[in-house]
C-alpha cells in the first residue's frame, strides 16, 4: 500500500512539470517566434497554432480507431526496469524558444539589488536566494534578490498583509492572488500596469505572447492591462487525464479501442465474461474530480456546469442531454457496468489509489477514468500488479453514433490561469521598474528557462548547443533521496513562477517510460469547442461575488441530485422539477454573468 500511495503521489507531481531548453548561457536566441502547430490538429495544453481562439477548435469525430502518432519531440528512454546505471544516459531534445534579439548580459554593470515576495517551502534550502538556480542567476544577471517568503499554508494571510502593510517589495510573485484581480490592483495603485514597460523593454515574453490569439487574450485583462508577466506555456501540452482501458485485453479479445457507447458496452461484457472483471469501468464525479470535460456525460453534448456553443453560455444540467446522460448512467449502474457507490471517495487521489488503480491491479476492472501518466506498463513498474502482461490504454470520450463529433475534452490553457507562481508584478514601490522587467523578460529566453527548468548546467544536466540535447548526469538521475528530492536539490520547486515553459513530459518520463505521448495523442484528437477558456474572467469583482453566492447552492443541490437520480434514490420523471428549482435559484443570472466574461474575453483583442 505503501508503494501504491508513493505511485499516486507521483503521478499527482509529475502530471505539472514542464521543461525547456537554451541557447548560449550570455545572450538571448535571435530566431523569430516560429509559428506553433499541435499534433492530431488541436492543442490540449493550450497553444493554439495560426492565432487560433481556444473556443474556435474545430469539433473532432472519432471514427478512427488507429492511436494517433505524437509529434512531440524527444529521445526514446531506456526500459525503466534496466539497472540505475544506464539511466544516466537518458536525454530529451526541445525544439528553439521563440526569441526576439539579443539581450546583453548581465543586465546592470555592478550588482543590483532589488526585492520580491514570493511563496516559499523547501527542506533542502532557508530561502530562494540558496538554491543554485538563484545564484546562478544572479551571476548571470548582476542583480541580487532579496526574498521576503510566506510558507504555502500562510500565503493567503501573508500575501493580504504585505499589501495591506504597503511596505511593498519591487517584485511580487503570486501576484493573481490581488482581491479584485489585476485591474482593481493596477486601479489601487498597487501594481503597475506594465504594457509599455513590457512592449520596450520584454522583447522575449513579447515574443512568447505573440505565439496565438489565445496567449494574447489569457496575458491581457478585460480592460486591456498586462498586471504582470505570467506563467506561459509555449507548445502545445496534451490532455492529461481521461479514460482509460486494458490495452492487453482488448488485444487478447481481438477488440479495438471503443468508439461508441455500444462499443463500450461490448467491451465491458466480453472483460466480464471472459476476463474475470466484476464490474465495467471504475468512474468518479467530476465535482470532486475537478474536471467537467471528459468521461460519459460529454457523449450527451453537455457537462456539469457551463460551457459555450458559438460563444453563448449554457449550463449544463438544465439541458437534454443532462437528462439522456443521468438515464444512461442509471442504467449501466443497474447493469453492473458503474459500481453503485462510485461517489464514495472524497477525493480524486483516494478514487485513484483505492478504485481506479487499485481494481485494475487486482484484474477485477478493465476500463477506468485516469490520468495518461498511469498508461503503459506502470502498474507493473510500481509494483501494483505482478502481471507483465498487463498495459494500460488511452480511449477517447465515446460517442453514440459513428460519426458524430465530441465537443469536450480536458484541456489546459497554454497561460496558467491559477494554482500560484502565475504571475508576478511590479510594485509602485519598485525601485527600478526598467531592471525588474528586464530581470523577469529573461526567465522567458532560452537559457532562462533551461536554468529554471532543469537547474545550473554542469549540475544535474549537460546540453549539447549543436543538437539541442538535454542529458541528465547520474548524480541527478541516481540521487540517494529520490527524484522528487534531486529537482529540489539540483533546481528548487519554488523557481516555477512567471515563466516560459516548453511542454515535455521528460520529468514525467523517468516515471512512465516512453508510453505518455502516445496515449496523450489519442486523447487529444478530441474536439474541445464547447469549452470555455480557462482565462476567462467575471467583468469586475462586485459580479464575481455576486456569482459566488448564487452559484454555491446552485452547485451544492446538482451535485447532491445528480447522485439521487444516478442511484435510483430520486426518480427520473422528476427532472422537470429539478431544472424548475435550478432556474428558482437564479441559474439565468449565474449564466449571464458568465456570458459578460465571455465577452469580455473574447473583444480583449478588439
Amino acid at each position: 500500500m505503501k508503494r501504491l500511495l508513493s505511485l499516486v503521489l507521483v503521478l499527482l507531481l509529475v502530471a505539472a512539470l514542464f521543461a525547456g531548453c537554451t541557447k548560449t548561457q550570455n545572450e538571448t536566441q535571435t530566431t523569430p517566434a516560429p509559428t506553433q502547430q499541435a499534433s492530431g490538429g488541436s492543442q490540449s495544453g493550450g497553444s493554439q497554432s495560426g492565432g487560433q481562439q481556444q473556443q474556435q477548435q474545430p469539433s473532432g469525430g472519432q471514427e478512427e480507431n488507429e492511436a494517433p502518432v505524437s509529434n512531440y519531440h524527444y529521445e526514446p528512454l531506456l526500459d525503466p526496469n534496466v539497472s540505475p546505471d544506464r539511466l544516466t544516459d537518458l536525454q530529451v531534445h526541445f525544439e528553439e524558444m521563440p526569441s526576439a534579439k539579443t539581450i546583453p548580459l548581465p543586465l546592470a554593470e555592478d550588482t543590483v539589488t532589488i526585492t520580491a515576495y514570493m511563496t516559499f517551502s523547501s527542506e533542502l534550502y532557508g530561502g530562494p536566494e540558496d538554491m543554485p538556480v538563484s545564484q546562478e542567476l544572479e551571476r548571470r544577471t548582476n542583480v541580487h534578490v532579496e526574498y521576503d517568503t510566506a510558507a504555502g499554508t500562510d500565503a493567503s494571510e501573508a500575501f493580504s498583509l504585505m499589501i495591506a502593510s504597503d511596505l511593498l517589495p519591487d517584485i511580487i510573485f503570486e501576484a493573481e492572488s490581488y482581491i479584485g484581480g489585476g485591474d482593481k490592483a493596477i486601479a489601487d495603485e498597487v501594481y503597475l500596469r506594465l504594457n509599455e514597460l513590457i512592449e520596450e523593454y520584454a522583447p522575449n515574453y513579447q515574443a512568447c505572447r505573440h505565439l496565438s490569439d489565445t496567449h494574447l487574450r489569457g496575458t491581457l485583462t478585460d480592460e486591456g492591462n498586462m498586471y504582470g508577466f505570467r506563467d506561459l506555456l509555449i507548445d502545445p501540452e496534451p490532455p492529461w487525464c481521461g479514460l482509460t482501458a486494458r490495452l492487453d485485453w482488448l488485444e487478447d479479445l481481438g477488440l479495438d479501442r471503443p468508439v461508441t457507447l455500444a462499443d463500450w458496452e461490448h467491451m465491458m461484457d466480453e472483460f466480464m465474461a471472459k476476463k474475470g472483471a466484476t464490474y465495467g469501468v471504475a468512474i468518479n464525479p467530476a465535482y470532486i474530480r475537478g474536471n467537467n470535460n471528459d468521461e460519459f456525460i460529454t457523449t450527451f453534448d453537455v457537462n456539469y456546469e457551463f460551457y459555450q456553443i458559438d460563444g453563448k453560455v449554457q449550463f449544463g444540467p438544465i439541458q437534454q442531454g443532462f437528462l439522456d446522460y443521468l438515464k444512461f448512467a442509471k442504467d449501466w449502474i443497474a447493469k453492473g457496468y458503474i459500481l453503485s457507490d462510485f461517489y464514495k471517495y472524497a477525493n480524486y487521489g483516494e478514487y485513484l489509489r483505492d478504485d481506479a488503480y487499485f481494481q485494475y491491479g487486482e484484474g477485477r476492472v478493465g476500463a477506468a477514468q485516469t490520468m495518461v501518466l498511469a498508461c503503459g506498463h506502470q502498474l507493473l513498474q510500481n509494483g501494483m500488479t505482478d502481471n507483465e502482461e498487463m498495459v494500460v490504454t488511452a480511449v477517447k470520450n465515446p460517442i453514440r453514433n459513428v460519426g458524430d463529433q465530441m465537443h469536450f475534452r480536458q484541456v489546459t490553457s497554454p497561460v496558467k490561469a491559477s494554482g500560484g507562481g502565475c504571475s508576478a508584478a511590479i510594485s509602485t514601490k519598485a525601485s527600478d521598474p526598467v531592471l525588474c522587467t528586464k530581470w523577469l523578460d529573461y526567465r522567458y529566453t532560452q537559457d532562462g528557462v533551461l536554468l529554471i527548468s532543469y537547474g545550473v548546467p554542469g549540475g544535474g544536466y549537460s546540453f549539447d548547443e549543436s543538437t539541442g540535447i538535454v542529458t541528465f548526469t547520474k548524480e541527478f538521475v541516481n540521487y540517494e533521496d529520490g527524484m522528487k528530492k534531486a529537482y529540489d536539490y539540483f533546481i528548487g520547486s519554488e523557481m516555477y513562477n512567471a515563466k516560459a515553459s516548453i511542454y515535455s513530459r521528460v520529468r514525467g518520463s523517468i516515471f512512465t517510460g516512453s508510453d505518455y505521448d502516445d496515449n496523450a495523442a489519442i486523447l487529444e484528437t478530441d474536439g474541445y469547442d464547447y469549452v470555455i477558456p480557462v482565462d476567462v474572467a467575471f467583468a469586475n469583482s462586485d459580479e464575481s461575488a455576486e456569482f459566488s453566492a448564487i452559484y454555491a447552492d446552485i452547485q451544492t443541490y446538482v451535485n447532491e441530485m445528480t447522485i439521487k437520480f444516478m442511484t435510483g434514490q430520486e426518480p427520473l420523471e422528476n427532472f422537470p422539477q429539478f431544472v424548475d428549482q435550478i432556474k428558482g435559484m437564479k441559474i439565468d443570472r449565474a449564466i449571464q454573468l458568465k456570458q459578460n466574461g465571455l465577452d469580455a474575453y473574447n473583444h480583449r483583442l478588439g
